[in-house]
């Protein structure tokens, strides 16, 4: 009897690690049409400002509905020359 419930628990915890990467939600970042960025760089610029313009979301007045990455990245794709954004 203890032999179907070892066989049991270990299908069971087959089937759970089969499934658990399906279960892993992947965050799609956004794509520029000047800006030729993949994703480990988007990842790279968000750390990058997240260490040089700290954000506290408790303290905000008015919500943010856009990332501050995505902002900063949305002005440099729409104002600035293809020319400049390569330099």
């Amino acid at each position: 009897m203890k032999r179907r419930a070892a066989i049991k628990n270990i299908i069971l915890a087959t089937v759970g690690a089969t499934m658990l990467p399906a279960c892993y939600r992947k965050e799609s970042f956004p794509v520029y049409s000047n800006l030729p960025i993949n994703r480990q760089q988007w990842y790279l610029i968000e750390q990058i400002r997240q260490a040089i313009l700290p954000i506290d979301l408790s303290k905000q007045l008015i919500p943010i509905e856009e990332s501050v990455t995505h902002f900063m990245l949305t002005s440099l794709n729409d104002c600035y020359k293809p020319e400049i954004i390569e330099k």
